[in-house]
C-alpha cells in the first residue's frame, strides 16, 4: 500500500481495511540492519546555528519512515497516543542505538511530524547515518506502545510476512505429515504398537511422486528409526535441496524401499479425511488466502461421504486473514448471525455471515473444535463464532489470548522504495455473545492433545469427549468383538455416564463393584432407577449418583453385598473373574450346568456360577493352553463388556 509522506497516512483504515487482517501473534524476529533506503548525501558546513526543522511534505526521503509510521500509529492504533511519549520514545531509541556521531558535515533539514519531536530531530541531527537514525525512532515508537501485535519490520520481513499468508513458506523436505498411532487408537510413546504413521502426502510432493501413501508405517527415513519421546524424529537432520532421502515403510504387512528426491514443499494449510466411517476431520493450518475456498472443496468432499458429524482442528493455528474467517465462519451459521464485533477508537463494526461460500447451505452437523494455546487470533474468532451459537463444542486446552485484530501496510518512499512493514493493532475483537479472547478461551471440555497424534486417534478422542452423536470412546481398538461390544452397549445406554476419562472407556482398567452395578441394572431394566435417599449398605453414600444402582442390583437379588453387620458393599473394590460369575449368572438366570473341568475352581465359592458361564458361551477361561478361569483375576472394564453383552444377546 502506498501512502503520502506527510506526516499522516493518506486515509483511515475503515471497515473495509478493518476487515482484512486478524494477524497471527508477534513472535521474536531479528532486525535486518538496513531499511531499504539509503540516507540523502548531507550539504553544508559545520556551523553552530541549530539544524532546519521542515514539515515532513517539504522534508528529504530519508524522513519518509518516520513520518509513515508516526501517521499510522496515531491515526490507526486501537488507543489514543499521545505525541509527546512517541515523541519521547523516539528519541531514546536513537540514543540506545550507539549510532557514530556526526561529524563536519551539516545534518539535513529534518522532518517535525509534530512539535513535540524537536528532541528526536536534535539526537538525529547529532548521528552521522540518518537512515539508521529514523528507523531506530521509528522501532522505537512502535516498542514503546508494549503492544506484542504492534511492530516495525525490516523489507525482507514484510516480504516473508505476506508470502506466509499468501503462499506459505516452502522448506525442504520431501511432504509428509505423520502421527502416532496404535492400530486405531491415539498413542504417545513408541513402541512395537504405538508407531509413526503416515498421515498426509502432500499434494505435488516429492514424497507423492515417489508412490508413498496415507497409512504407510514408517520404519526407516534418512537412515533413521523413529525412537525416543515426542514424535520420535528428533534427531531427523535438515534435509537439503535435491539430496537422496531413503525411506521404508510398512505397508499391508509388507516392507517397501523409496528413494525421495527432496525439494521445496509447501505444507497444505488445509486438509480433511474420514474417520471411523462417520467422523469427518478438517484440519486448518492457517486463515492465509484462499484457505475459506480450500476449507469449502474439502466439507463438500466430507459431506458427500456421508459423514455424520464433524471435528475441526485448529491446533497450532495462530491466525490470518480476517475475512477468511469469517467466510468459514459462515460455512456453519445462517445468514445475518453476527461472527464477530470490533471496536476501534472511533466505531463499532459487528461482522455478519453473508453467504455459505461455495456451499448451498450451512453445515449443521455436530461439530466439536479443538484447539490449544496456539491456537490464536483467527482461530478464537472462529471458535467464539460457533460456541457462542451454539453449533460447536470446544476441546483441547486454553487458546492463546489475542483478542486483538491488526492491519498491515507496506512502508514505501515516495519514490517507491519498500522501507519495511507495519503491523499496527487498530481494533480489540469481541464474539457474538460480547465475550473477549483475552487471557485465552476456556475449552467446554478439556483434554491434553499432543501434537504427535495421528488425526485417527486424535478425531475419535475429540469426538467423543464432545460427545458427538455415534462417537465411541477413543481407546478401543476399531476392530473385533470388544469393539462391537462396546458400541452395542454404549448404543443402547448402558456405558452413559461411566467414561473414565473425556472420550475413554479404560479398556484394561479393573471394574469396580459400583460401576458392574449401573452397567447390570441398565442392562436388566433397560432403564435407571430412582435416586434414593438411604441404602441398605453402610459404606454406599446414597448422595453418589450410582447408589440407586447399587440398591437396585440388591433388590434384584443380584447382590448380597460384599460383607455384613452392618452390611456392606464394598462399591470401590474391583470384581473378581469369580465375582463377574455370579453376577452374570444371577442377573440373566443361567441355567445350572455340569462341571466344565476348570483346573482353578475346584472349591471354590462361585464355581457353580462360573460353569454356568462356560455353559452359556459367555466365557471360555483365561487360558488357551490349559482349561483355567483364574477366578481370582479382576475383571478388566473391557471383559465386563464383552461378558455383559454376550449374555444380554445369548440365544434363548
Amino acid at each position: 500500500m502506498r501512502f503520502l509522506v506527510d506526516g499522516r497516512v493518506s486515509r483511515r483504515v475503515g471497515a473495509a481495511a478493518l476487515a482484512a487482517l486478524v494477524a497471527w501473534p508477534a513472535v521474536a524476529v531479528a532486525q535486518d540492519t538496513g531499511t531499504g533506503a539509503e540516507p540523502e548525501p548531507a550539504t553544508g558546513t559545520e556551523s553552530e546555528a541549530p539544524a532546519a526543522r521542515v514539515a515532513c511534505d517539504d522534508a528529504p526521503a530519508v524522513f519518509d519512515l518516520l513520518c509513515t509510521n508516526y501517521g499510522l500509529l496515531k491515526e490507526n492504533y486501537v488507543d489514543e497516543l499521545v505525541d509527546e511519549d512517541l515523541a519521547a520514545a523516539a528519541a531514546e531509541g536513537v540514543r540506545e542505538a550507539g549510532l557514530a556521531l556526526r561529524s563536519a558535515e551539516a545534518a539535513p533539514p529534518c522532518a517535525l511530524p509534530s512539535p513535540a519531536f524537536e528532541q528526536t530531530c536534535a539526537e538525529i541531527d547529532a548521528v552521522g547515518d540518518t537512515a539508521a537514525a529514523v528507523w531506530a525512532a521509528s522501532s522505537a515508537m512502535f516498542a514503546s506502545l508494549g503492544d506484542p501485535h504492534t511492530f516495525l519490520m525490516s523489507p525482507s520481513e514484510y516480504l516473508q510476512t505476506q508470502a506466509h499468508l499468501n503462499t506459505g513458506l516452502p522448506y525442504a523436505g520431501i511432504g509428509l505429515r505423520l502421527g502416532l498411532l496404535n492400530g486405531t487408537v491415539a498413542c504417545s510413546v513408541l513402541s512395537e504398537t504405538c508407531r509413526l504413521v503416515v498421515s498426509e502426502v502432500f499434494p505435488g510432493s516429492p514424497a507423492e511422486r515417489a508412490g508413498l501413501q496415507p497409512e504407510d508405517v514408517l520404519l526407516l527415513i534418512a537412515g533413521l528409526a523413529p525412537s525416543g519421546p515426542g514424535c520420535g524424529l528428533q534427531d531427523l537432520p535438515a534435509f537439503e535441496l535435491g539430496s537422496l532421502v531413503p525411506v521404508i515403510v510398512e505397508r499391508n504387512g509388507r516392507r517397501r524401499a523409496f528413494g525421495v528426491e527432496a525439494g521445496a514443499v509447501f505444507a497444505p494449510a488445509v486438509a480433511s479425511r474420514t474417520v471411523a466411517g462417520t467422523i469427518g476431520y478438517l484440519r486448518l493450518g492457517s486463515f492465509g488466502a484462499g484457505a475459506d475456498e480450500r476449507v469449502g472443496e474439502e466439507l463438500e468432499t466430507l459431506l458427500d461421504s456421508g459423514v455424520d458429524s464433524i471435528v475441526v482442528d485448529l491446533r497450532g493455528n495462530l491466525g490470518g486473514y480476517q475475512q477468511t474467517v469469517i467466510n468459514i465462519a459462515g460455512m456453519f451459521l445462517d445468514d445475518r448471525q453476527v461472527v464477530m464485533r470490533d471496536v476501534s477508537r472511533l466505531e463499532t463494526l459487528r461482522h455478519l455471515v453473508r453467504g455459505h461460500g461455495s456451499l448451498r447451505n450451512p453445515v449443521r452437523l455436530p461439530t466439536a473444535v479443538a484447539v490449544d494455546g496456539l491456537s490464536a487470533s483467527a482461530s478464537e474468532v472462529l471458535t467464539l463464532a460457533l460456541r457462542d451459537h451454539g453449533r460447536a463444542t470446544v476441546v483441547g486446552t486454553t487458546t492463546y489470548g489475542k483478542n486483538t485484530g491488526q492491519y498491515t501496510w507496506a512502508l514505501e518512499s515516495r519514490d517507491g522504495i519498500l522501507l519495511g512493514g507495519a503491523r499496527v493493532t487498530v481494533v480489540r475483537w469481541f464474539g457474538p455473545d460480547g465475550t473477549s479472547a483475552e487471557g485465552g478461551i476456556e475449552p467446554d471440555v478439556e483434554l491434553d492433545l499432543s501434537d504427535c497424534w495421528h488425526p485417527i486417534g486424535f478425531t475419535r478422542l475429540a469426538a467423543a469427549a464432545a460427545g458427538l452423536p455415534g462417537a465411541l470412546p477413543a481407546d478401543v481398538q476399531m476392530e473385533g468383538e470388544p469393539f462391537d461390544a462396546v458400541a452395542a452397549l454404549a448404543e443402547d445406554g448402558v456405558l452413559a455416564g461411566t467414561e473414565c476419562g473425556p472420550g475413554l472407556f479404560c479398556p484394561g482398567d479393573p471394574i469396580p463393584r459400583w460401576l458392574a452395578a449401573v452397567w447390570l441394572v441398565r442392562t436388566v431394566d433397560g432403564q435407571d432407577p430412582e435416586p434414593i435417599s438411604t441404602s441398605r449398605f453402610a459404606d454406599v453414600d446414597a448422595g453418589q449418583w450410582w447408589a440407586a444402582h447399587v440398591e437396585r442390583l440388591a433388590e434384584l437379588g443380584i447382590t448380597v453385598g460384599c460383607g455384613a453387620e452392618p452390611a456392606r458393599y464394598c462399591p470401590d473394590d474391583p470384581v473378581t473373574r469369580a465375582q463377574t460369575a455370579s453376577f452374570l449368572k444371577r442377573a440373566f438366570r443361567l441355567d445350572p450346568a455340569p462341571p466344565a473341568g476348570f483346573v482353578d475352581t475346584h472349591g471354590n465359592h462361585h464355581a457353580a456360577a462360573i460353569d454356568a458361564l462356560h455353559a452359556a458361551g459367555i466365557t471360555k477361561g483365561c487360558s488357551a493352553e490349559v482349561l483355567e478361569f483364574c477366578p481370582d483375576r479382576v475383571t478388566t472394564r473391557i471383559e465386563m463388556a464383552l461378558f455383559v453383552e454376550r449374555a444380554r444377546t445369548r440365544p434363548s
